[in-house]
C-alpha cells in the first residue's frame, strides 16, 4: 500500500509556501492550494498560517491534498510508494482531468494499442498491471512534453519550465 503522507511531504518540497506570481495561472497558493481553484481552502490554510497556527494550516494542507489529488485514484492502493507519489504529483500540478490525460498518454506510449480509460479507478487498474517502472519513466516523459506544449502555445510561461522539468525529472527511478 502506498503511503500518503510520504507523498505529500515530496510533492510539498515542490510546491512551497506562499507564492503570487503575477503569470501563475493558479494565483495565489500557499503550500500549492491556489486561490483559484480552492479559493475556500485557501483562505483557512493563510490565515491559520499567519496566525501562526503552522501545524493546523498544515494539517488542512494534507486534508485537502488527500480528498482532491490521492482519494479520486484510490492511491492508497497502489502497491508502488513512487508510482504513487507520481500520480499524487501530476494531479496536484495540472488537476484530476490533467492527470488522467497524463497516464493515457503515458499508457499509449508504452502501448499504442491501449484503449483509453475513462477513469480514475480504470486508470489505476491498468497501472497495477503495469511495469511500475516503465510506466513511471513513460509518465516522466509525457510530463515534460505536456510542459513544453504549455510553453509553446504561451511563452509566458516559460518562466515556470525549468521548475517544471525538474519536478518530473525528481521522479525517475
Amino acid at each position: 500500500m502506498a503511503d500518503f503522507k510520504q507523498a505529500l511531504e515530496r510533492t510539498l518540497k515542490h510546491e512551497g509556501t506562499y507564492s503570487n506570481h503575477p503569470l501563475d495561472k493558479g494565483g495565489r497558493t500557499i503550500f500549492g492550494i491556489s486561490s483559484k481553484y480552492h479559493s475556500q481552502d485557501f483562505l483557512k490554510i493563510k490565515k491559520l498560517w499567519y496566525d501562526g497556527k503552522k501545524e493546523e494550516a498544515k494539517k488542512k494542507v494534507g486534508e485537502v491534498y488527500k480528498y482532491n489529488y490521492w482519494d479520486p485514484f484510490d492511491l492508497d492502493e497502489l502497491g508502488t510508494q513512487y508510482l504513487a507519489e507520481q500520480i499524487f504529483d501530476i494531479a496536484v500540478n495540472m488537476g484530476v482531468c490533467g492527470c488522467q490525460r497524463l497516464i493515457n498518454k503515458a499508457c499509449s506510449l508504452i502501448d499504442p494499442n491501449i484503449e483509453p480509460f475513462l477513469t480514475p479507478a480504470k486508470i489505476i487498474e491498468a497501472v497495477k498491471k503495469s511495469d511500475s517502472a516503465v510506466l513511471n519513466n513513460a509518465l516522466i516523459k509525457a510530463r515534460k512534453s505536456k510542459y513544453d506544449d504549455i510553453v509553446s502555445r504561451n511563452p509566458s510561461q516559460f518562466v515556470f519550465h525549468k521548475g517544471w522539468i525538474i519536478r518530473a525529472e525528481s521522479f525517475l527511478v
